[in-house]
């Protein structure tokens, strides 16, 4: 499931992400928070992935379209977990993405905020 953070500085958006990622998940919160991130000039990214048990094939597919859409629009992007793969796979596709990203663990999530911020 992906719920949008709350309380987040007016620069950036977020999303937290606990459990099993469905289509609805993109088509209710992801693509609608994120255009309307685009529409109004946020160009920060919050992630904080608490737990992970897996992605149906369309949210798969919506997250790979979302991402070549808005390839650009985020200039700093932080991945909040602690789940070991997940740091890994991030180190792999980062360098691919334009813009700073880094990861903090989960309670790291005020230093991610702070680090967006800056």
């Amino acid at each position: 499931m992906i719920t949008e953070l709350a309380g987040l500085p007016p620069e950036m958006t977020g999303f937290h992400i606990a459990g099993r990622v469905s289509a609805t998940d993109y088509h209710d919160v992801v693509i609608p928070v994120v255009a309307e991130a685009v529409r109004t000039g946020v160009t920060r990214f919050l992630v904080e992935m608490e737990s992970f048990d897996g992605m149906a094939l369309e949210a798969l597919r919506e997250d790979l379209v979302m991402g070549i859409e808005h390839f650009s629009d985020f200039t700093r992007i932080a991945l909040v977990t602690d789940i070991p793969w997940a740091h890994h796979l991030a180190d792999l596709f980062a360098w691919l993405k334009p813009g700073d990203f880094k990861y903090f663990p989960l309670d790291g999530r005020d230093e991610a905020v702070a680090w967006l911020s800056a």
